[in-house]
């Protein structure tokens, strides 16, 4: 079971010291000592936490791009967890204080099989840099959240990060007073990072995978997209989320709506652009955290404070429709590992009350056209009739629930990206469907522990990252431990091959690239349950194909 109580414990901030020994780097900020962490099979690695790779985005510098950090005096202490980026405390109900985090906070983690001993050494492992979920509102980088301790028994170089999230990270004028997309622009810049400092711990600069799963699976999606990424990335892993209409953007003139309505809660309303953004940089984090609950609907996490497009193209992480960048040849062509979770709709259906059940079934017509980014009630009445019939909404349909955010947030996305791709690109991409139940899943995270109808949101991560607090009584049985190594081994071989299943590997079935509209897929049904097959979810992904979003909306 998940340990709810102690999910969202604030960090210890980033300090100097007189180390004992430990793993040494020196870069061209200053020095800094790590610890040494032992892996699943007893293997000792080196890590490094709270790497700052921005100046702290405080006074000024809050609701602007990140700016890099120069120079630290004396040597880091790189051993203890860092700060969480300010977030609404989530899980910790008994907290009395409902915000964690501070808003110096940018900070990434490095862990490595073995740091170069000398600069003439040799060392060259491929990168893995992950970015945490959360629906761009909570999460962190933090080693006891995203532990190394799984992937570290493979030979590669494995980077986490912090970035801003809701407001802080989202938030935006439309102009350049509160530029758009600062959160994700927090990523390039540690990505700028990881260019210019990973060969200090052993890593290959050019050889770097990103890789994310829910919100962080859709940051990588569009930091494919980017302009800004160019020469920084070789190949991405999408997991269980996609840049996509239904949920993961928001047209500009949307954005600027709600900036000011932001601004009407924290009484920062009259005045231009930069007259907001002064009366903001004034405002106590705790009320600006705060007011974001106000914009959330079933889920205190979501948020309108999404990506959006830029108007000034220069500096813009992203100024041009990012849908349509899709279907162009404008944008890297890089392998893609992408992939989902059979029940991935169980965030929303296992954490929905008889009450909040009561008001889906009254409600349907409005909490789908918010929920799904649709653009007519119509469209939602077509919703109701897919998924559930002449059923009413409740405990009973908890499996159409499911069905329904497993397709519309996630399924509807990954078809969307691998359309373009196959279209557009030539580089390779897999897909799998992550179909295996172990003896612990994050559907006990989402509140009611007796609807957990197969493997749920996020399950994957299981078996390839530990979680200590989420999960601090997590003992896995001997198929989680023949799940892991199935797991890290797929996943390293695409980092260091760009192909998951490469010629050598003969031990796992072969993985073939999707090559038809067919969706060709991997399916992952427990560690000697591995198999190729096509159509998936055909029926209802074509419902979603059918739907006709507008992504021209995006250019507003």
């Amino acid at each position: 079971m998940a340990n709810l109580g102690t999910l969202f414990i604030i960090g210890c901030f980033a300090s100097f010291c007189s180390c004992e020994a430990g793993p040494f780097v020196s870069l061209k900020q200053g020095n800094l000592v790590g610890r040494y962490f032992t892996t699943r099979k007893g293997r000792i690695v080196s890590g490094f936490s709270g790497i700052p790779y921005a100046e702290p985005p405080i006074g000024e510098l809050r609701f602007k791009p990140s700016v890099p950090l120069n120079q630290w005096s004396g040597t880091l202490n790189a051993t203890q967890p860092h700060a969480v980026c300010p977030q609404f405390n989530y899980y910790d109900k008994g907290n009395e204080n409902p915000i964690a985090g501070s808003e110096d906070c940018l900070f990434l983690n490095v862990y490595t099989p073995q740091v170069p001993k000398d600069k003439w050494n040799n060392l060259s492992y491929p990168v893995l840099f992950y970015i945490h979920g959360g629906s761009l509102s909570v999460g962190s980088a933090r080693y006891d959240w995203l532990g190394p301790e799984l992937l570290l028994d493979k030979d590669l170089v494995l980077v986490t990060v912090n970035y801003r999230l809701g407001a802080l990270g989202f938030l935006s004028t439309g102009d350049g007073s509160i530029p758009a997309n600062n959160g994700l622009k927090d990523q390039v810049l540690a990505l700028r990072w990881v260019k210019d400092s990973i060969a200090r711990f052993g890593g290959d600069p050019q050889k770097v995978t990103i890789c994310g799963n829910s919100a962080g699976a859709g940051s990588v999606h569009y930091l494919t997209l980017s302009p800004m990424t160019k020469g920084l990335i070789n190949s991405a892993i999408i997991q269980s989320g996609a840049a996509i209409p239904q949920a993961s953007a928001i047209p500009r003139n949307e954005s600027i709506r709600y900036a000011q309505q932001f601004g009407d809660k924290l009484n920062c309303a009259s005045g231009t652009s930069e007259d907001l953004l002064k009366c903001l940089q004034d405002r106590d984090l705790y009320d600006i955290v705060k007011q974001q609950l106000t914009f959330s609907t079933w889920d205190p996490t979501t948020g309108p404070f999404l990506p959006t497009i830029e108007k000034n193209c220069a500096d813009a992480f992203l100024c041009r429709n990012p849908f349509k960048l899709m279907q162009s040849t404008n944008i890297l062509d890089i392998p893609i590992m992408v992939g989902m979770v059979s029940n991935e709709g169980m965030i929303v259906s296992a954490a929905l009350s008889t009450e909040e059940l009561d008001k889906m079934e009254e409600t349907f017509q409005t909490l789908a056209f918010h929920d799904f980014n649709l653009e007519s009630l119509a469209l939602a009445d077509s919703l109701r009739k897919f998924y559930f019939g002449n059923q009413t909404i409740g405990l009973k349909t908890r499996p159409e629930i499911t069905d329904l955010y497993t397709d519309g947030w996630f399924l509807s996305g990954v078809d969307y990206l691998i359309q373009n791709h196959l279209a557009h690109r030539k580089q390779p991409i897999y897909l799998y469907y992550f179909d295996y139940m172990g003896s612990e899943s994050y559907g006990s995270l989402y509140s009611d522990t007796s609807f957990i109808c197969g493997p749920s949101h996020t399950d994957e991560l299981l078996y390839l990252m530990s979680r200590n607090v989420a999960f601090p009584r997590y003992k896995p049985t001997p198929s989680d431990d023949e799940m892991t190594e199935t797991m890290t081994s797929l996943w390293f071989n695409f980092v260091r091959y760009g192909n998951p299943t490469p010629a050598y590997e003969s031990e796992m079935r072969h993985w073939q690239r999707v090559v038809s509209n067919n969706l060709e897929y991997y399916h992952i049904k427990g560690p000697r349950k591995l198999s190729m097959r096509s159509y998936l979810l055909s029926s209802r992904r074509y419902f979603w194909r059918n739907m006709g979003i507008n992504v021209d909306k995006f250019d507003v």
